[in-house]
Order: structure tokens, then sequence, then C-alpha cells
């Protein structure tokens, strides 16, 4: 329960994030992040952070580190990025704010990507259900088409960190 008992695996963590650690943002996006989110009580709180306060902000590698975090992050939780983050994200694509649909886009397509190279098998019953519901329904493309460019935006970020 950490040091002071406050929260679990508190000593790990602390160690892990000292002040050198987190004062590269990309270490604290990339690498911090990972290690954080093999904590199953951190992980789904450290995805709705990213998702709802860092993939909308003004600062475009914010947004993009933010997205290369849920990549990284989509293999510790692949049900609850498929069930629930997914939705939030092509919702906020609708957003009169264009930092919101910027990072919202890139998000996605980070996902995407990791989540078309997961095996079915990694996904729990209700996961692949809703995939083959969500992303093969018919009903589904026409949503898709008027945000076709998100490939095209997305290709220009290389993903390898």
């Amino acid at each position: 329960m950490g040091r002071l008992g406050n929260f679990p695996y508190g000593n790990e963590i602390s160690t892990t994030t000292d002040f050198y650690s987190v004062g590269w943002p990309q270490n604290s996006f990339l690498s911090i992040s990972d290690f954080i989110a093999q904590f199953e009580e951190c992980r789904k709180p450290l995805i709705d952070h990213l998702v709802e306060r860092k993939i909308n902000l003004w600062d475009i590698i914010i947004s993009e580190l933010s997205a290369k975090a849920l990549r990284r992050l989509t293999h510790h939780a692949p049900d609850y990025m498929v069930t629930v983050v997914i939705d939030q994200l092509f919702s906020n694509t609708d957003s009169i704010d264009i930092n919101t649909r910027h990072g919202s886009v890139l998000a996605l397509g980070a996902i995407a990507l990791v989540l078309s190279k997961m095996d079915a098998e990694k996904l729990s019953k209700d996961g692949c259900c809703f995939m083959q519901k969500r992303f093969n329904s018919p009903s589904w493309l026409p949503s898709l088409i008027p945000n076709c460019y998100l490939v095209v935006i997305f290709s220009d970020i290389p993903m390898n960190d």
C-alpha cells in the first residue's frame, strides 16, 4: 500500500517516477505511463486522464504523445479501449474545438492500429462481439465516411518511439 498506505504500489510507482524520469515529457508519456499501466488499479484512471485532459490540448506535441501513450496502453486494456474509449473519441471528433478533434483523430488512429494487429483471443468475448458489431456493421460505415481524412492525417505522424 505504498509508504504511507494511501494507494497500492506506492513504493514501486514513486521509485520509478522520480524527478529525472518525469522531467522529459516523452519519457513520462511513453515509458512511465506504460510502467504504471501494469497495475490494474491505475490503468483505467490513467487512460481516462489522457482521453479527457491531454488529447484535447492546444499543444500538438502533448496531443501526439498522448496518442502514442494510448497506443501503448491499448495492450494493457484492449477491452476498455474498444468498449469505452473509442466511443468517447468518436464523439470528440464532432467537437467545435479543432484541438479536441485533432487529438481525438490521432488517438483513434493509434488505438485502431494496435487493435487491428491484436488477436481476437486477447480480447474478451464481450470485447470481440462489440468490435464485430461496431466495426463490421454496415450502419457504422456511413459515420466513417465523413472521417476518411483520419487515415491521411494520422499517416503523417511516425508512431515509432
